[in-house]
């Protein structure tokens, strides 16, 4: 699982993020979580830096499940 979280969510927190990700790799899941600087709520819904850096984590991560299957 792939979790992208905006370091300035004031929806879903960061923390509460980083606790869900930690709780699933305690359970044996495979969990990458990444926090995105100075992003907030829905960030990937503008264009800019830190979205396209997103765009290319996705695509990353698609491409290395494919392969693995």
């Amino acid at each position: 699982m792939l979790l992208m979280q905006g370091e300035l969510d004031d929806n879903v927190l960061p923390a509460v993020q980083e606790k869900f990700a930690a709780t699933a790799k305690a359970g044996g899941g495979d969990i990458q979580l990444q926090i995105f600087e100075g992003c907030e709520h829905e960030w990937v819904a503008k264009p800019g830096p830190q979205t396209d850096r997103a765009r290319e984590m996705v695509k990353a991560f698609i491409a290395r499940q494919v392969k693995t299957t």
